[in-house]
C-alpha cells in the first residue's frame, strides 16, 4: 500500500478507537459509511492489481496487524505517555519510578547491585562509583554508595576515582565499601584523587598505584574513616591536607603517608594508624609541614616518622607532632628485627615541637635530631624516649641521639620521663664522637657537639624537671 494509503489507515484506526473511548460503540453507529467511504478512497485511487492484494491481503492481515499493534502497542503506548506522563518500564532504558537526575542535584547515589537503570537517583543508582564522580562538580554534592550491611562490597573501578572540590564521597565504612582502582593522577597512578575542597569518607582502598592522592590548591583535600593498604604509597598529599580522624595507611609498599609540596597536612582525630609500612609510616618533604595530633607509626620497616622537609624555627612555622605512638619500627608483626630503624629522624633543615609522645622499643633510637639552623623542642612535653627498664619497651639504643648540637643547655627538655631522674641535672647526657647512625649503647642521651659546642645541650631545668616513668 502506498504511503498516503498507509497515513490514512492509521489515522482512520486511530479516529475509530478515540471515538470507542469515549462514546462507546453505538455513538460510533455511523463508521461503516466512513469504512466504505475509506475503502473506496483506497480502492478507487489504485489499480485493480493493487487494490486485490492489498484489500485481502493488508486489509485482512497488515491492516490488522497495524490496528493490533498501533492500537495495542502504539496507541497504548501514546496514551501511556500522552496520558500517563512516563513511558513504560524498560522503553528506552527508562523506568517510571527513577525520576531524573538534575545537574545541580546535591544527593547523588551508588549501588552496584541494582538492577534499575542507572540514573544516580535515589531509586535508581547508579551501579559505579566513577559514573557519579565523573559528573561535574556540584559545590555541597554527597555521593552516597552503598555497602553490603555487615559485609564488604567491592567496587573495581575503571581507572582513577577524581573526587572534585567541594564533593563530598561518602562510602558506609571500611567494613562494608572498598573501592579497588588505578589510573594516571596528578603523580603517577592512583586509586583515588582527592581535589582542593574535596571530601573522601568511609572507605577500603587498594590499588597498583598510590592509594590516595590529594591535590593542591587553597583549600584543604579531607580524607577521613579511610583504610589504605597494599598500594605505594598509601596516603600520597601534594598540598593542604585535612586527615580528620580514622585515617589507616597500612602494609603497603612504600610509605603509609608521604608529605611534599609547600603546605600542612594535618592529622587529628582518633584511630590514625601508619603502621606496617615498607619505608617510613610518616615521610615529609620538600618545605612541607606537618601537624600531628594522635595516632601510631609503628612497625615500620623505616622508621615511625622521617622529617626531611625544611621549616621554619619559629613556632607557627615548625613541625607539630603531639600524642603519636612509634614503636617498634625495624620490627616486623611478629616482633623479629628486620632493619635498623628510629621512632623520629628530623633532618637538620627540619625544626620540631614534640608532645606527649611515646618513642618506644624501636631498633635503633627513639629521636634522632640532626641540629642545623632548625629549632626542637622538648620543653613540658610529657614524652617517653623509652629507655632503661623495663626492657620490653625501651628502644634497642638511646632515647635521643643528636648530632652537631651547640652550645650546653641550649635546647628545651623539661618534663619528659626517662630511665633515671636525679634531683639536679636531669639523666645523663653522653657525648659522642662518631655519628648517631654508628651509635649502638643502651642510654637516655647521646649527643655529638658542633664545632665550638658545650656539653649537656638539652635543659632539664633548675629541677630537674622530668619524671621516671614507664608508658
Amino acid at each position: 500500500m502506498h504511503n498516503a494509503s498507509r497515513l490514512r489507515h492509521s489515522c482512520f484506526s486511530r479516529l475509530l478507537l478515540a471515538c470507542f473511548a469515549a462514546a462507546g460503540l453505538a455513538a460510533c453507529g455511523g463508521s461503516d459509511d466512513i469504512i466504505a467511504a475509506e475503502e473506496g478512497q483506497d480502492v478507487g485511487g489504485e489499480t485493480a492489481a493493487e487494490a486485490g492484494p492489498e484489500t485481502s491481503g493488508e486489509t485482512g492481515g497488515e491492516a490488522g496487524d497495524e490496528t493490533g499493534s498501533e492500537t495495542g502497542s502504539e496507541v497504548g503506548d501514546e496514551a501511556g505517555a500522552e496520558t500517563g506522563g512516563d513511558a513504560m518500564p524498560g522503553d528506552d532504558g527508562v523506568d517510571a519510578g527513577c525520576g531524573a537526575l538534575s545537574a545541580g542535584a546535591t544527593e547523588v547515589f551508588v549501588d552496584k547491585s541494582s538492577t534499575k537503570p542507572s540514573v544516580g537517583t535515589a531509586a535508581c543508582p547508579f551501579k559505579t562509583i566513577k559514573e557519579a564522580t565523573d559528573l561535574e562538580a556540584v559545590s555541597g554534592r554527597t555521593v552516597r554508595v552503598k555497602g553490603g550491611g555487615g559485609a564488604l562490597v567491592t567496587y573495581e573501578e575503571t581507572g582513577a576515582l577524581k573526587v572534585k572540590g567541594g564533593v563530598t564521597l561518602r562510602g558506609d565504612g571500611t567494613a562494608a565499601t572498598k573501592i579497588v582502582a588505578s589510573g594516571t593522577c596528578a603523580e603517577g597512578n592512583c586509586a583515588v584523587e582527592v581535589a582542593s575542597g574535596g571530601t573522601l569518607d568511609g572507605f577500603t582502598i587498594t590499588g597498583s598505584g598510590h592509594g590516595v592522592v590529594t591535590l593542591d590548591g587553597g583549600t584543604d583535600a579531607t580524607v577521613k574513616n579511610v583504610l589504605v593498604t597494599g598500594a605505594q604509597d598509601g596516603i600520597l598529599v601534594l598540598g593542604p591536607a585535612a586527615l580528620a580522624g580514622n585515617v589507616q595507611a597500612n602494609k603497603n609498599t612504600k610509605s603509609g603517608l608521604h608529605v611534599k609540596g609547600s603546605k600542612a597536612a594535618k592529622v587529628t582525630g582518633s584511630g590514625n594508624q601508619f603502621n606496617e609500612n615498607e619505608t617510613n609510616g610518616i615521610e615529609v618533604e620538600g618545605s612541607a609541614r606537618l601537624d600531628f595530633a594522635g595516632g601510631t607509626a609503628s612497625t615500620n620497616k623505616g622508621h615511625g616518622v622521617h622529617l626531611r622537609s625544611t621549616t621554619a624555627a619559629s613556632t607557627t612555622g615548625r613541625h607539630s607532632i603531639t600524642g603519636l605512638t612509634a614503636s617498634s619500627n625495624g620490627r616486623n608483626a611478629a616482633g623479629t628485627v628486620i632493619a635498623t630503624s628510629d621512632g623520629i629522624v628530623l633532618e637538620s633543615t627540619g625544626s620540631l615541637t614534640l608532645r606527649t609522645s611515646k618513642l618506644l622499643t624501636n631498633t635503633h633510637h627513639g629521636l634522632v635530631a640532626f641540629i642545623g639552623g632548625n629549632t626542637l623542642d622538648l620543653a613540658s612535653g610529657g614524652n617517653t624516649f623509652g629507655v632503661g627498664s623495663p626492657t620490653a619497651t625501651r628502644n634497642v639504643h638511646a632515647g635521643v641521639c643528636l648530632e652537631n648540637t651547640g652550645a650546653s643547655g641550649s635546647i628545651p627538655a623539661s618534663g619528659n620521663s626517662w630511665s633515671v631522674c636525679p634531683l639536679l641535672g636531669g639523666p645523663a647526657q653522653t657525648g659522642i664522637s662518631g655519628s648517631c647512625t654508628a651509635y649502638t649503647s643502651q642510654v637516655d642521651i647521646a649527643y655529638k657537639k658542633a664545632a665550638g659546642g658545650g656539653n649537656d645541650p638539652l635543659d632539664f631545668g633548675t629541677l630537674a624537671s622530668c619524671t621516671v616513668g614507664t608508658p
